[in-house]
């Protein structure tokens, strides 16, 4: 197999079809995008700091407690102003780094690996669930994998040159600061930046080279700090909260006892699925991506360090519990996987017959299982389809009575407020808005006395079930106790129920303590005050 072309096709066709899977990967994410699904829990919270704030209020914590990067903020708060606050405006941004990232990452695979190699690393950039879907999601995780693909196509073409001119050293200072205040996760790519640059000055003995990077690293360090102080939370409450939230995903410190060290290998062996990759593929992903770094090391060793070092960096602040190991926390590290199983791939066409097979079959199932995700995932209607509270709220608009209530759910709060304008009409009936009950089931049953002996719509979404209990059966199970369920209409994750409460009085059918604070102090995220 040649270095530049597939068995049987000419260099040119095999052009074409490298344009055609980056040609799929734009239709993907443009499908995705067109879609206009609605928005879910987290992009609500954010789609209502974007809005309801002037620019300078997006340099402050968030309500919902909520962080993004304050420069995401503020290009994605001057695109809704100019193309409005609908799905498709709210996910522009989202969706151009998507596509920015799938370009670049397509061009340096062409310029960097064989023609195989770059066709499969394309090809999965392009099909890849979490790159897709994240790439029409109102979060800032399209633009954590952009700047590692930008960092990296920087260190393949230029490497250690970038150190020696003027010209290198403002493009490394303009784009890490950049890279810092559009990204959380560039801290740890800015990390494998300016390691793999200050090792492989010091292995060239390059001393001037070695302060350039220091000094670099920084700048960068210094303008993390000045964000990090400007937008982060004070609560010391939600900082626990959000470590016991994400507690199981966390790496333990004590790697040296041999149970904890299970764990972590089984965190980090569960991170292709946060770059959505099948469960059932994590072994040949772990194959190709180690024969793809040997092939790395060997052909550029500054890309190879560059991986090691963000992959050390993250778990390293995962250990100290800064940042979970999971999901779309890690989406940034997906390039430089993809990268390595390529390399894999592409290292098969110099190995022995005895090993290329092997090789390439795995390449070939890995693909396969890839191809079979995304397939039902687009099968779907919408694909990527999360709640749906918009239409739980149309179906409430069309057959609300006048005076009847409207009791939201806690989690759909957020969305509420984006969608459930037609139902805050004063003149309607009253709108209550409940409180999260984790931990103390007395939140929501307490709720019970600001509705009853009223005819009351309860519209819900991103149902939560603590300890097996469904928390939306429970509020309905006290209702039904209380008066009746005349209907019930569920749509993909949410829902309007329609409760005769009327005849209920004040509740004192239900014996109910109202609780000592008015939310549940270990989820402030959801306070009424929000």
């Amino acid at each position: 197999m040649n270095a530049r072309t597939f068995v049987g096709v000419n260099g040119s066709n095999t052009r074409y079809i490298l344009v055609s899977l980056v040609l799929l990967g734009i239709a993907l994410r443009t499908f995705h995008l067109l879609q206009s699904r609605p928005l879910w829990l987290d992009e609500a919270m954010i789609a209502l700091n974007i809005i309801d704030r002037p620019y300078s209020g997006l340099l402050l914590p968030l309500k919902y407690d909520q962080s993004a990067p304050f420069l995401w903020l503020l290009v994605s708060k001057a695109v809704t102003d100019i193309f409005g606050h609908g799905e498709i405006a709210l996910r522009l941004l989202p969706f151009a780094c998507g596509v920015s990232s799938l370009l670049l990452f397509s061009l340096l695979a062409y310029r960097h690996l064989s023609l195989f190699g770059a066709a499969a690393a394309i090809f999965l950039f392009s099909v890849l669930n979490s790159l897709v879907y994240y790439s029409g999601e109102l979060k800032q995780y399209s633009v954590d994998v952009l700047v590692t693909v930008l960092f990296m196509g920087l260190l393949l073409d230029h490497g250690t040159a970038l150190l020696r001119s003027g010209r290198g050293i403002a493009t490394l200072l303009g784009l890490g600061v950049a890279a810092v205040l559009f990204s959380h996760a560039a801290t740890f790519v800015l990390l494998g930046v300016g390691g793999s640059l200050f090792i492989r000055a010091a292995v060239e003995r390059d001393r001037r080279g070695m302060a350039v990077a220091a000094v670099i690293g920084l700048v960068w360090l210094a303008v993390f700090a000045g964000t990090l102080k400007l937008v982060a939370s004070d609560s010391g409450a939600l900082i626990a909260a959000m470590r016991k939230y994400w507690s199981e995903w966390f790496l333990p410190l004590d790697l040296w006892n041999p149970s904890h060290f299970a764990d972590a290998v089984k965190i980090l062996l569960r991170l292709p699925e946060g770059w959505g990759f099948p469960p059932s593929s994590v072994t040949l992903i772990v194959l190709l991506s180690m024969i793809g770094f040997i092939r790395t090391w060997r052909r550029t060793p500054i890309l190879a360090v560059f991986f090691v070092t963000i992959l050390a960096g993250a778990s390293l602040a995962s250990m100290l519990q800064f940042y979970p190991m999971t999901g779309r926390f890690i989406l940034f590290l997906a390039p430089a996987a993809i990268y390595l199983m390529a390399a894999g791939l592409a290292a098969a066409s110099s190995a022995a017959p005895s090993l290329r097979i092997p090789i390439l079959f795995c390449g070939v199932l890995v693909i396969g299982l890839v191809t079979l995700e995304a397939a039902w995932q687009f099968k779907r209607t919408p694909a990527f389809g999360r709640e749906e509270l918009n239409k739980s709220v149309a179906h409430v608009a069309a057959r609300r009575q006048p005076g009847d209530a409207v009791y939201v759910y806690y989690a759909a709060v957020p969305a509420f407020r984006f969608y459930g304008e037609p139902l805050t009409r004063a003149a309607d009936g009253p709108v209550v808005y409940g409180r999260d009950p984790r931990a103390d089931w007395n939140y929501m049953l307490s709720d019970f006395r600001r509705i009853c002996g009223h005819r009351v719509w309860f519209v819900w979404s991103h149902r939560t079930a603590l300890s097996g209990v469904d928390e939306i059966r429970l509020f309905e199970f006290a209702a039904a106790n209380l008066g009746r369920v005349l209907s019930r209409e569920v749509y993909r994750d949410a829902g309007a129920t329609l409760l005769d409460l009327t005849q209920s009085g004040d509740c004192s059918a239900l014996s109910i303590r109202e609780p000592a604070r008015p939310w549940i102090p270990d989820h402030p995220g959801f306070r009424p005050d929000s």
